[in-house]
């Protein structure tokens, strides 16, 4: 998030893209974590630039999501993006997915438990965040255990997430599988 009209160009091209038979993305998530620009002001100015031009290309009935830093990290990682802007993001994206790892912050499904609940308290304490539809994006699915991923998926039910899902897809094994069916409804 540099560049802005480079990042703007990709993301369009992304848009655009048609397969031959026509088809297209019918929705499409923006990753918005870099820390390029050192000055955080400057970079949530940036963001929110960057993020009209997107609003106005796709239209206002465009489901667009917001893939963000983990509530949790962030409260311990000060200096990364101190006062990140979760309810602006909530006021021009549709569904928040926070990149809520927790393979970096513990081991077994306590504390898994204890993350998904917390990042969520944290979360849904924003102004503007309280209703706004959340898919958590959990830990590193080659670095966690069937009852860490059950743990996830149950948190994640319980606190209202509308999805849950590991990064990523090639990394979980069967018994990860097995334990992310829990979020089917």
């Amino acid at each position: 998030m540099v560049d802005l009209v480079h990042d703007y160009d990709r993301i369009a091209a992304a848009l655009a893209l048609r397969t031959v038979d026509g088809q297209s993305f019918d929705s499409f998530a923006l990753d918005i974590e870099s820390t390029k620009i050192k000055d955080i002001e400057l970079r949530n100015q940036a963001f929110a630039a960057l993020t009209a031009r997107l609003r106005r290309l796709v239209g206002a009935s465009y489901t667009l999501g917001g893939i963000v830093p983990s509530p949790v990290g962030i409260a311990k990682a000060t200096g990364f993006w101190n006062d990140f802007p979760y309810g602006e993001v909530a006021k021009s994206y549709d569904v928040l997915l926070p990149m809520e790892y927790y393979t970096y912050r513990g081991k077994g499904a306590s504390s898994v438990s204890t993350d998904v609940v917390s990042a969520m308290r944290i979360l849904r304490a924003v102004p503007g965040c309280a209703k706004v539809p959340v898919h958590l994006i959990g830990g590193l699915a080659a670095k966690t255990t069937a009852p860490e991923v059950a743990a996830f998926a149950k948190g994640s039910l319980a606190t209202g997430c509308i999805g849950a899902s590991l990064y990523s897809w090639s990394g979980t094994g069967a018994s990860e599988w097995e334990s992310l069916g829990l979020l089917a409804r």
